[in-house]
């Protein structure tokens, strides 16, 4: 058997031995936090009590009515009754933390010898597998194969990552391209006294909803070349290119082209939520496919780890 496999089946054991530490060390830490707080609220409780005390003392010496300083009396010895009892609590409690503080003194003496076993382990585990691949064995063709495969997961979770962050990016495009649309749809006016206004107001909203229309179309374009590559199969998420413009090249400026103008729009508009929609359940997909592959990149490592240790 090779040396580096011994030593890793050593340390395993060592390991496995010490994994109770972690969550020993949760708890510990949990428990010290509970006494903690117990020991600054006995000690707020002692104050106030001694403060009660100071007080009643202070109003026995100057009663002048045996009756009401008989009452203060017995009330007096009450108090400091009850101080004693607390007294006995918070000395209690200190005892208590002292032990907890040792625990966890202990624990994280143990956490850190924890730490350097698993960190050469992972050196013995590097060397053992530069030892397989070097090897004719059937070890060493395994762990290629799953080194292989690790690595077209890789690729294909950077991908997957990379079309989610851009159909998020496409999202907040879609939306600012629609309310650019209902934009230029509020600005249209047939008041003619208040043309030039209006004008420029359509003017802007035309140029930022070309924009937005321009920006996403190719943003979806991209999108679509990377499900191809993934073989992610997708309804369609083609936004149309509105036609601002009449068939001269000139920006609608009268009734009747403002009347063409928001039919267009408004088939914009729809345009954009039919895409919306697609869009969510080509998401959905995606985050879907993220999923499975992580999980298989994790069923790689337990394979890998299996073949470097056994």
């Amino acid at each position: 058997m090779s040396t580096i496999k011994e030593k890793i089946q050593e340390l395993v054991v060592q390991i496995n031995q010490l994994s109770f530490i972690e969550n020993e060390i949760v708890r510990a830490e949990r428990s010290a936090q509970s006494i903690d707080l117990n020991v600054r609220e006995t000690l707020e409780l002692l104050e106030k009590k001694n403060i009660e005390i100071e007080k009643l003392q202070s109003f026995s010496v100057k009663g002048l009515i045996s009756s009401i300083f008989v009452d203060n009396k017995f009330e007096l010895e009450n108090k400091r009754n009850e101080y004693y009892q607390l007294s006995k609590q918070y000395d209690s409690l200190k005892t208590e933390k002292s032990a907890s503080v040792f625990e966890l003194e202990i624990l994280n003496r143990k956490i850190s010898e924890l730490g350097v076993l698993k960190h050469e382990l992972q050196v013995m585990m590097e060397n053992r597998e530069n030892e397989l691949m070097t090897e004719n064995s059937n070890q060493g063709m395994a762990l290629l194969n799953v080194r292989k495969e690790t690595e077209e997961a890789d690729i294909k979770l950077r991908k997957l990552n990379r079309s989610y962050e851009l159909s998020d990016r496409i999202f907040s495009t879609l939306t600012l391209f629609s309310a650019a649309l209902r934009d230029v749809e509020s600005s249209i006016t047939w008041n003619r006294k208040k043309q030039f206004m209006a004008g420029n107001s359509k003017e802007f909203a035309l140029k930022k909803a070309k924009e937005f229309n321009v920006e996403s179309r190719l943003m979806l374009n991209d999108l679509g070349k990377m499900l191809r590559e993934l073989d992610i199969s997708y309804k369609n998420l083609d936004v149309v290119l509105v036609a601002f413009e009449n068939e001269f090249g000139m920006f609608f400026d009268n009734f009747i082209s403002d009347m063409i103008m928001k039919k267009r729009i408004i088939e914009g508009v729809e345009n954009v939520e039919y895409v919306f929609q697609n869009l969510k359940n080509v998401k959905a997909n995606i985050g879907d496919k993220i999923k499975e592959t992580e999980v298989l990149r994790q069923r790689l490592f337990t394979v890998k780890d299996k073949i470097l240790t056994e």
